[in-house]
């Protein structure tokens, strides 16, 4: 009997030990760590996205990347996987199987929310975040510069709406989606090339109050604070953080009488506007 009472006081003690120190944990800030860039050699583009919770306090990324068809922008089969650890900043080569062990190991965040649906991420002082779409009505695209990030108060007022503007390094063929008005327009084109992106991300919250913004289709894990802003964002020479009206004032100023809505011509008129942001963000370092 003593031995047994012995046994569950150590027990007892090991399990608040545990909590002691998983509380600790939650305490400790976080590294100054803001965002990471996924690598792939050069003619290559990341796809394919698991993130992990490696229950210390860091989180696994495992994704893809693959070359493209040049003429059409379709990615190839035959993709090779590598592992990130985002606050380690490990980033390391893995095979396909090492991949399926690191998604069974270890479990998918909690929480994680994305624009689909009325799900919202609750933040400090009882500000609300979720990812959104805005594409404008009408156009019958699946367009490539409608992600945002809708911050609002407890009121549900929205307080701010911002994209993050990506201006890539070379241009990329993306194909229209079948029933674009655009496309329709104009009978035989069925991609367009792309030189901006606005990022579109499925979020998760941290212990600190800030949250990790996984990128759909692009290569970035960003950290941001409530407030929308971010230290890697502001330090990145391609990425922009601009007001979501900003973006719709340039997309729209891009419609002309004889064609109307055109993605091209939106690309291509936030490429001319992404240059002057990167041109002015460079100047004033």
């Amino acid at each position: 009997m003593k031995k047994l009472c012995l046994v569950l006081a150590l027990v007892l003690l090991g399990a608040e030990s545990s909590h002691q120190s998983a509380l600790a944990a939650e305490k400790e800030p976080l590294p100054d760590v803001w965002g990471r860039e996924l690598a792939a050699p050069p003619g290559r583009i990341v796809n394919g996205y698991y993130l992990r919770d490696r229950g210390d306090g860091d989180y696994v990324l495992t994704y893809t990347h693959h070359s493209a068809d040049p003429e059409t922008g379709n990615l190839q089969v035959g993709g090779t996987w590598s592992r990130l650890d985002f606050f380690a900043g490990t980033t390391v080569p893995i095979s396909s199987d090492e991949q399926d062990a690191i998604r069974l190991r270890y479990p998918a965040p909690r929480i994680r929310v994305q624009s689909r649906g009325g799900v919202w991420l609750f933040l400090p002082g009882e500000m609300q975040v979720k990812p959104w779409s805005r594409e404008l009505k009408g156009a019958g695209c699946w367009v490539n510069y409608a992600g945002s990030l809708i911050l609002r108060d407890k009121a549900e007022q929205v307080v701010k709406q911002k994209v993050v503007l990506r201006l890539l390094d070379a241009p990329e063929k993306r194909e229209y989606w079948s029933l674009c008005q655009t496309r329709r327009n104009t009978g035989d084109e069925a991609h367009y090339d792309a030189r901006v992106d606005a990022l579109s991300f499925a979020l998760y919250p941290l212990n600190d109050g800030t949250f990790l913004a996984e990128g759909s289709a692009s290569p970035f894990l960003i950290r941001f604070r409530a407030d929308l802003t971010s230290p890697f964002v502001d330090a990145h020479p391609n990425l922009f953080l601009v007001d979501s009206d900003e973006i719709d004032r340039v997309v729209k100023e891009s419609y002309t009488e004889a064609q109307g809505f055109s993605v091209q011509a939106a690309n291509d008129a936030l490429y001319k506007y992404a240059l002057e942001l990167q041109r002015k963000k460079l100047a004033a370092k």
